[in-house]
């Protein structure tokens, strides 16, 4: 039954009352119910306030409040606006990663090496507070291209990129298409007999490892880096923020077994090195029998086994670096940059390009 409101007072409940708890429409004020006493209830507007789905403005959170929850919303007209929270730390920390077009990296070095060559790229920008003023420029890049860019917390930014040396900020980008392997031999016949040097790594698991080669490779100007038995290769985030950059320079080239990569440069004119603790070239030795080929492809092996019996057997020789005998080997990251950087000092920047 519906009453008028001046012949009956109404009652008020407090929040503290035992009835049941009061329900909102999304309209700015209260229904009122018909009640079996025939008394209409009234609610207090001190509730918690709920707040229309129909607004288009996007969500704008704090980066102060738990980690569970925004804290403060925002109406205002949607725009490339900074987000301060994911929706979604887990989905978002699976972004870049089963994606085959994405990739996911962190660290200061590559996400600018990566902003710096190929912005148009970057797909999301994840920072923490600190970092803002650094990347002003990548922020601005993200609203001009309508590209959203999130301020999170460092707990959920180690979540977000899958490491704690995050270094602030991560970005989510679209993944360069590396040369197939017969493009990439395509390109070693058009140069001919030019200078050019390419590293093959055999079963070199450690990220961290395969990162810092990646990043001598791009120093001394080492433009590919050639993984047997691979079809699809994907860098992950940790490796490319050990790489500092280097991700952006260098391409990875998946290739058969490590016999037909063998035979197919040497058809080529490369000249295939091993690396190997007693060796019979010395890297730094002096005169044509020492001196490291113009044309040269050199295998490093396993971090703990070394290079395979069917490495060994289809390199034509292999490279020793000399040292005081301390210690039995060098970590294969510094026997790399140490070949590369010799070769650099001999020949200059390697070839060819794609």
């Amino acid at each position: 039954m519906e009453y008028n409101r001046q012949e009956s007072p109404r009652k008020s409940y407090s929040s503290r009352d035992s009835r049941p708890n009061p329900s909102y429409s999304t309209q700015s004020e209260p229904r009122s119910y018909s009640t079996t006493d025939n008394t209409p209830r009234s609610y207090s507007t001190t509730a918690p306030r709920s707040y229309s789905s129909t607004s288009p403005a996007p969500r704008s959170y704090t980066t102060t409040g738990q980690s569970t929850a925004p804290k403060s919303y925002s109406t205002r007209p949607s725009q490339p606006v900074r987000d301060t929270r994911p929706a979604s730390i887990q989905s978002e920390a699976n972004r870049g990663k089963g994606q085959a077009d994405e990739i996911k990296l962190c660290g200061y070095n590559a996400c600018q090496k990566l902003y710096d060559t190929r912005a148009e790229d970057i797909i999301r920008v994840y920072l923490v507070e600190s970092r803002l003023e650094e990347f002003s420029e990548l922020i601005k890049s993200c609203v001009r291209r309508r590209k959203a860019y999130h301020v999170v917390t460092p707990a959920d930014m180690e979540k977000i990129s899958g490491s704690s040396h995050h270094e602030g900020v991560c970005i989510i980008a679209k993944r360069r298409v590396p040369p197939t392997w017969d493009l990439f031999l395509s390109a070693l016949e058009d140069q001919g007999s030019s200078p050019g040097f390419v590293l093959i790594l055999e079963d070199i698991a450690n990220p961290h490892n395969v990162g810092a080669i990646l990043r001598s490779s791009a120093n001394f100007g080492c433009r590919y880096i050639i993984l047997p038995n691979e079809k699809d290769f994907k860098p992950s985030a940790a490796l490319l923020r050990t790489a500092e950059g280097g991700g952006e320079t260098v391409e990875f080239i998946s290739g058969p077994s490590i016999a037909v990569i063998t035979t197919e440069l040497r058809q080529r004119g490369m000249t295939v090195l091993g690396t190997a603790l007693k060796g019979r070239v010395s890297l730094y030795s002096a005169g044509e029998a020492g001196a490291l080929p113009a044309r040269m492809a050199v295998i490093l092996g396993n971090e703990a086994r070394g290079l395979s019996a069917d490495a060994r057997k289809a390199a034509a020789g292999m490279i020793a670096i000399p040292g005081s005998g301390a210690v039995q080997s060098l970590n294969v990251g510094v026997a790399a940059a140490l070949v590369a950087g010799e070769y650099y000092r001999q020949h200059g920047l390697p070839k060819p390009s794609v």
